[in-house]
């Protein structure tokens, strides 16, 4: 793959990021762990909890510095809550509008597990796939 790309002007010596590619010796994974629904059918509204675990496994003969950026829900509507935020480890970054970013560090053959847990609350006439939880 040959493509093109265009950066501001950078001053010697000045640090800057570009995006080279996929380092095919590092993996990351995104995965839905657990759903669990926590209200009854006949509540006014739905609570479900979702639990998803990331991974980080570094391949490399040498050590990276990893960064991993995902965005957490943040409602928009009135009616839709977001409870019970956890992320183990805290991430290094976390903005008001739900973007998080962790920076780790990895030694060669090192794999790290990032947990993150939430309770979306939303009317029940309401489904998850409308208001973009799920597919």
């Amino acid at each position: 793959f040959v493509g093109k790309d265009h950066i501001e002007a950078v001053a010697s010596g000045e640090e800057f990021e570009m995006y080279l590619g996929i380092d095919q010796k590092v993996k990351v994974g995104h995965e839905l762990t657990r759903k669990e629904v926590l209200s009854k059918e006949s509540s006014k509204t739905t609570k479900v909890r979702y639990t998803f675990a990331i991974t980080a496994e570094n391949f490399r003969r040498d050590a990276a510095e990893v960064h991993i950026a995902d965005r957490m829900p943040v409602s928009t509507i009135r009616e839709v809550r977001i409870d019970d935020l956890e992320m183990l480890p805290e991430p290094d970054e976390h903005t008001e509008d739900g973007l998080v970013t962790w920076k780790l560090q990895m030694e060669p053959g090192d794999r790290r597990e990032i947990k993150v847990e939430y309770v979306v609350e939303f009317p029940s006439g309401m489904s998850p796939a409308s208001l973009g939880i799920e597919q």
